[in-house]
C-alpha cells in the first residue's frame, strides 16, 4: 500500500496517514522549516532583539540611541505578540478539533474555568486591601516561572523524542528516551540555577520587598551556586551519555542531520547564555527569556500549523480546524496565526481601558490564567502515544 493511500486511524472523520519504516527516517515538517522555523531559530530571534537589548539603560550610552529605540520597541511588541498569540494555537486544537474535549470534556472545559476563578480571587483579595499585591505578584511569578521552565523542558524534550522516532536507527526506544529526558533536565537545572546565582535577580527581588517581605538574597544565591556545579557534573555526565548513543545508532550521516541540528540549535545557545549572563545580569537575563520564549513560541507555530495541515489537507471531517486548513490549502506559515491575531488584539485592549489600575488586573489576570491553562492543554494533547498526533508526524515529510 502506498503512502499517500495507507490509514492508520480515523478522527473525527479525519483519515491519518499511516507511516511505514522507510517514512520515518527523516525531517519533521520539511528540511526548510526543521531548520529555519525549529533548529536554528534562535539566530535571527537574537539578531532582531539586539536594538532591544542596545537601548536597556544598563548599557553604557543607551540613552544616545533614540532612533534605534523606536526600532527596538516595535521589533520586541511584534515578537512578544508572537509569544502571546502562540497560546491561542492551542484552543484551537483543543476545540476546533473536538477530539481531546470530547475525550475527556469535564478536563478540558472546567480547567479554565477554574484557573480563571482562581487568579479572579487573589486579585479580589488585592482589591479589597487583604493582601498585598507586590507580595502576590512575586509569589505568582515565582510560581509562573517555574512553571514556565517545566513547560520549555518538556517541549523540548518532546521535539527530541520526534526527531528520534522519526529517525530510528533504535534512537526512538524508551531506552534512549530516558537518556533524552535525563540530558534535558541536567542542562535546564544547571542553566536556570546558573541564571538564579549570577544575575542579580534574587537582589532586585529583595529591594522590591523590602519593608513587606524579607529575602534570603545571599543564601539564595549559595544554594543556587551548589545547584549549579552539581548540575554542571550531570550535565557532563549525560551528555556524554547521549553522544555515545547517538554515535552508535544504526543511522547514515544523513539520516542523523535533523536531530542533531535540532540538539545544536536548542542547547548551544542556551549553554553559552550563561557566559552573557555572568557577563552583564539582570539587563541580558531579560534578553535570554525574551529570545527563548520567542523561539519556543515558533516551533509550536510551525508544529502545530504544519501537523494539523497534514492531518487534514486529504481528509472529508468537518470539524472547525479541518474547515479552516481545508480554506488555507494546508499552508503551514501562520495558519492559525491570522486567526489568533484578531484575539491578541482584542485581549491587550484591556491595557488602555478606563480605570487603568482595575484594567491592569483583569489583563494581568486573564494573561496569567491562559498562559496556565495552555501548559495544561500542551501536557494533555502531545502525546506521541495517540494515533492523532503519532499518524501525521510520521507521515512523509
Amino acid at each position: 500500500m502506498s503512502s499517500s493511500s495507507a490509514v492508520a486511524a480515523t478522527v473525527d472523520g479525519a483519515a491519518i496517514p499511516s507511516a511505514n519504516v522507510s517514512q520515518v527516517k527523516g525531517w519533521l515538517l520539511n528540511p526548510w522549516i526543521d531548520t529555519f522555523g525549529i533548529s536554528l531559530n534562535m539566530l535571527p530571534i537574537a539578531l532582531l532583539s539586539i536594538p532591544y537589548f542596545l537601548i536597556n539603560p544598563g548599557i553604557p550610552g543607551a540613552e544616545d540611541r533614540f532612533q534605534l529605540a523606536i526600532v527596538g520597541m516595535v521589533i520586541a511588541a511584534l515578537i512578544q505578540a508572537f509569544v502571546d498569540v502562540h497560546r491561542t494555537e492551542t484552543f484551537m486544537v483543543v476545540f476546533g478539533d473536538g477530539t481531546p474535549w470530547r475525550q475527556r470534556p469535564l478536563r478540558f472545559i472546567l480547567t479554565p474555568v477554574l484557573v480563571f476563578f482562581f487568579f479572579s480571587g487573589l486579585a479580589a483579595l488585592h482589591l479589597a486591601g487583604i493582601a498585598r499585591g507586590e507580595v502576590m505578584l512575586a509569589a505568582v511569578l515565582a510560581v509562573l516561572s517555574f512553571v514556565e521552565i517545566n513547560h520549555f523542558a518538556k517541549q523540548t524534550y518532546g521535539f527530541m523524542r520526534s526527531y528520534a522516532v522519526k529517525s530510528g536507527g533504535g534512537l526512538e526506544t524508551p531506552e534512549h528516551g530516558r537518556r533524552d529526558l535525563r540530558f534535558v533536565w541536567a542542562l535546564t537545572i544547571t542553566g536556570y540555577a546558573w541564571f538564579i546565582g549570577h544575575s542579580g535577580l534574587t537582589q532586585f527581588l529583595g529591594d522590591l520587598m523590602i519593608g513587606m517581605l524579607s529575602v534570603p538574597t545571599k543564601e539564595i544565591e549559595q544554594l543556587a551556586g551548589w545547584v549549579a556545579w552539581a548540575g554542571g557534573v550531570a550535565s557532563v555526565v549525560t551528555t556524554f551519555d547521549l553522544a555515545r548513543a547517538e554515535m552508535h545508532a544504526k543511522l547514515s550521516f544523513r539520516e542523523r542531520v535533523p536531530r542533531l541540528l535540532y540538539l545544536a540549535g536548542r542547547w548551544v545557545p542556551f549553554v553559552l547564555s550563561w557566559l552573557l549572563v555572568a557577563r552583564y545580569g539582570l539587563i541580558s537575563l531579560v534578553l535570554v527569556g525574551f529570545v527563548q520564549a520567542a523561539s519556543h513560541a515558533m516551533e509550536y507555530h510551525f508544529f502545530v500549523s504544519t501537523h494539523q495541515a497534514r492531518r487534514y489537507q486529504k481528509s472529508d471531517s468537518d470539524v472547525l480546524a479541518a474547515r479552516v486548513f481545508r480554506r488555507l490549502g494546508g499552508r503551514p506559515f501562520f495558519a492559525f496565526f491570522l486567526i489568533a491575531a484578531a484575539l491578541w488584539a482584542a485581549f491587550h485592549n484591556l491595557a488602555s481601558a478606563p480605570h487603568e489600575d482595575v484594567a491592569w488586573i483583569a489583563y494581568t489576570v486573564i494573561f496569567t490564567s491562559d498562559r496556565f491553562v495552555h501548559f495544561l492543554y500542551d501536557r494533555w494533547i502531545w502525546k506521541l502515544r495517540k494515533p492523532e498526533v503519532r499518524a501525521p508526524l510520521l507521515a512523509q515529510a
